[in-house]
């Protein structure tokens, strides 16, 4: 099976989110997880056959489970498709387990997912979500609250005073694991309003050590529900067209996410082809 990586929210080479893009899905399910497992990044994705006119299935793995819906390797599988296949097309439409998501590429030279719908959940334990980023209360901010929020998998989101608290979190599977057993995601999207470039609006950083990914690059799924966060909380005040993220300093992956609010949630970035290759061990 021949496979794409590309590097998705990357504004130079060999930054952003690493994706491995695989030709075809006639593996097994065992099997597609097992080279996910292989490739080791954050996720790995497998196109099918075009259903029909610009519509093609596509699959997710992290190196652990298959996700319904991930921001980076939609835009990134999109960007693959129409670099191979449909290079005509401004429009990808990638048939996913969440539904249909469309990407668009415009003139300057990003491409835009429009996100399915996110949900706001419950909000968080102040306490809990302190402690699963092995953190004080005093480092939450206090304008605005902990929560759960999903579109496609579910995160917890917690928000911070400051970039120095953003720095010092980090969470464990065992912190994971206990916020899990208290009801909430272990999946933990943490973020500020104080950013390393003040050019960008919002600093964040994604811990999913329960799915194999100790930090994630870049996140497009949580960007789209940081989208809705914003909306639906003021975090940035008025809520603005667009903003900007910037996240993956810490693991020497810096990347950009670009978030749309309306009249619907678009998230997006540059996309850049890194390598090709040819896996042949698969049983």
């Amino acid at each position: 099976m021949d496979y794409r990586i590309v590097d998705v929210f990357a504004e130079s080479p060999l930054a952003g989110n690493p994706l491995a893009v695989f030709h075809g899905d006639h593996l097994s399910d065992e099997n597609q997880q097992a080279v996910a497992r292989e490739m080791n990044l954050s996720e790995t994705t497998f196109i099918g056959d075009e259903l029909e006119d610009g519509i093609w299935p596509v699959r997710i793995f992290t190196p652990r489970e298959e996700l319904p819906f991930a921001g980076h390797p939609t835009l990134g599988t999109a960007f693959v498709i129409r670099r191979e296949r449909a290079p005509e097309r401004t429009t990808i439409t990638l048939r996913l387990a969440a539904g249909d998501v469309p990407v668009r590429f415009d003139d300057g030279g990003f491409a835009w997912l429009l996100a399915p719908p996110v949900t706001l959940g419950a909000r968080l334990d102040a306490g809990a979500a302190a402690r699963v980023l092995s953190l004080g209360e005093e480092d939450l901010d206090p304008e605005f609250p902990p929560q759960v929020l999903e579109v496609g998998p579910a995160m917890s989101f917690v928000p911070l005073r400051s970039r120095a608290a953003l720095r010092r979190a980090c969470v464990s599977a065992d912190r994971a694991q206990e916020l899990e057993a208290a009801g909430a995601p272990g999946m933990v999207y943490a973020f500020s309003r104080e950013t390393d470039d003040p050019a960008n609006q919002i600093k964040v950083r994604l811990f999913a050590p329960l799915s194999g990914i100790a930090e994630d690059p870049a996140t497009g799924s949580a960007a789209a529900c940081l989208g809705e966060y914003v909306r639906s909380h003021g975090y940035v005040g008025e809520t603005p067209e667009e903003f900007r993220v910037e996240q993956g300093a810490e693991i020497q992956r810096p990347s950009l996410l670009r978030v749309r609010t309306r009249p619907e949630i678009q998230v997006g970035g540059r996309i850049l082809p890194v390598a090709r290759g040819t896996m042949h061990a698969l049983g």
